[in-house]
Order: C-alpha cells, then sequence, then structure tokens
C-alpha cells in the first residue's frame, strides 16, 4: 500500500520544513507534534481502513499488525493525554476510527464499582462484566479478552478459584489476570507472589487502574 501523489507531496513538505526549523533552531514543541501528528496519521482514511480491515478479515496473520497500529495510535494518544496544551492534536487523533478494539473483561460482585471500573477503561478497549468467577468463566469461553479485572471475594466463585479454573483450561490466560480487591492478606499476596500475578488495592487512583490495564493490552 503507498501513499498517493499528492499525500506523499503533503508528507515530504512536512519533512522539509521541520528539518528547516531545525537547521535554524526554530522549531517548537508545539510545531513538532503537529509534524508528528500530521506526518504519522496523513493515510488515515476511509481506503485505508477498508485496506486494513480486508486484510484482517481475510488474513489472520495479518491481525497483529492490525493491533500495532492500533496500539502505536493509543501511544501518541497517551502522551498527548498529559499534556493538556497539545488538546487539539489530541482531538484530531481521537476523531480517527479504531482498526482493532481489545476487549476487555471486569468481574466484580458488586455492580456500580463494576460499571465504574469499566467506564475507567472503555479508552483502553471494549469492557464487559461479569458478576461472578463462573459468569466470567462462561465469557471467556466465547471471547479473546486481552485484560481480565476480578475481585477476589465474590459468591458463587471466588476470584482466586476464577483464575484457577481458568488458566487449567486456557493456560495462556495465566497472564493476563489483574487482581483487584479490598482484603490483601499475607496468604493471599504469597498466592499472587506464587503466581507472578499482578493486584490493586481497592480503592486504587484511576491512573493506576489505567496504567495497569494499559500493560496488557499494549
Amino acid at each position: 500500500m503507498e501513499l498517493n501523489s499528492a499525500t506523499k507531496q503533503k508528507v515530504d513538505d512536512y519533512f522539509l520544513l521541520c528539518e528547516k526549523r531545525i537547521e535554524a533552531n526554530s522549531l517548537t514543541k508545539e510545531q513538532m507534534v503537529d509534524f508528528v501528528v500530521s506526518t504519522e496519521f496523513s493515510e488515515w482514511n476511509d481506503m485505508f481502513l477498508y485496506v486494513v480491515n480486508t486484510l484482517k478479515r481475510n488474513y489472520r496473520e495479518f491481525i497483529p499488525a492490525a493491533v500495532n497500529i492500533q496500539q502505536h495510535k493509543r501511544y501518541v494518544e497517551r502522551f498527548l493525554e498529559d499534556r493538556p496544551e497539545f488538546s487539539r492534536f489530541l482531538k484530531r487523533i481521537q476523531s480517527l476510527l479504531m482498526v482493532w478494539q481489545e476487549k476487555i473483561l471486569v468481574v466484580d460482585d458488586d455492580n456500580m464499582l463494576a460499571g465504574l471500573v469499566a467506564a475507567i477503561l472503555e479508552d483502553e478497549g471494549a469492557v464487559e462484566t461479569a458478576a461472578n468467577g463462573d459468569e466470567g468463566l462462561k465469557k471467556i469461553g466465547g471471547k479473546y479478552f486481552a485484560a481480565i479485572v476480578t475481585d477476589v471475594d465474590m459468591p458463587i466463585m471466588d476470584g482466586i478459584e476464577f483464575y484457577k479454573k481458568a488458566v487449567e483450561i486456557y493456560p495462556n490466560m495465566k497472564d493476563r489476570f489483574l487482581f483487584f480487591t479490598s482484603a490483601v492478606g499475607e496468604k493471599r499476596i504469597a498466592f499472587f507472589n506464587k503466581n507472578n500475578l499482578k493486584y490493586l488495592t481497592k480503592p486504587s487512583p484511576i491512573d493506576d487502574i489505567k496504567r495497569a490495564v494499559f500493560e496488557y493490552v499494549q
């Protein structure tokens, strides 16, 4: 897939302008961000999306490429999110359609808390919820989830049992669990450490939750 002549010329002009400003020591931070955004996403249009969607639908080996494209876009977004002075560039990138969306599962018997965590994570992927480990086990049986955020103390099936049964059936899921719990005793910590599992305590700052899940979906 190649850039059309008009887009290629526009990108070349951006590079030339940027080079001249660097040589003149006059390139501002805002101009640099504008340059990066304009060149990085110059071809992110309907035709680009059509080609990517066709390839990932017909050739499964192309799916990792689509994932990487979307992850790169998200990296740039996260960089700009921490810099309010560049908000207009962030809006430009956020307006672009996705080429891939990871799925995230939140398992908690507190519906209000599960909804809150889901809202916090909606920028990182498509979030689904389950009320206990049994429901969670049924969910992961039908879909691929890049990250599973689960409470520990739940009725019917708790988070630890959910984890054990999940990895028994799907061994590759062992590195996708993030435990989110208010009760962290020595025995529980020992289990997390033994299995190299990550956990957060309730309550945790929003940024900590997003950062932890982002490590799974990146």
